[in-house]
């Protein structure tokens, strides 16, 4: 991943393939009443790997327990 800056502007892209607990659990973080508030405030919304929440640069949700990531 250190030399994807090369695909710029090539019409080419990496998506990073996730394991389906994690892909479903960043997905329902996203969509989540945080998520939804922060964004329509243009507040800077991340999803970081595994599947974190960041607000503005803070941790607001992790993994939910219900998923067994390891």
């Amino acid at each position: 991943m250190r030399k994807v800056y090369l695909l710029k502007n090539s019409g080419f892209g990496i998506n990073r393939q996730y394991p389906k607990e994690i892909s479903t659990a960043s997905s329902a973080l996203y969509k989540s009443e945080e998520a939804v508030d922060a964004r329509s405030n243009r507040r800077n919304v991340q999803i970081r790997y595994p599947a974190r929440l960041f607000i503005d640069g803070r941790c607001v949700k992790d993994v939910p327990d219900w998923f067994e990531t390891c």
